[in-house]
């Protein structure tokens, strides 16, 4: 009985270490994607400011031809 108990342990053992070295695949390959998320945040940030710059420039821009057709 007791040897049976000492089996059940040791895979569960063996069963832990297969885990650990999943997620210690999974941790290394979420830090190789880091960088490129980040540079993925950046660049949408980029495009975010741009479009508000452009909608800043088109109310302007209407605004002004509003102005103009209003006088």
């Amino acid at each position: 009985m007791r040897s049976h108990h000492v089996g059940t342990q040791n895979r569960s053992l063996e069963e832990a270490a297969a885990d650990a070295q999943i997620l210690g695949r999974l941790a290394q390959r979420l830090d190789e994607l880091e960088p490129k998320n980040v540079d993925l945040y950046d660049r949408l940030d980029e495009q975010g400011e741009e479009i508000v710059h452009r909608r800043r420039g088109i109310v302007g821009a209407l605004t002004r031809k509003i102005g103009v057709v209003g006088d």
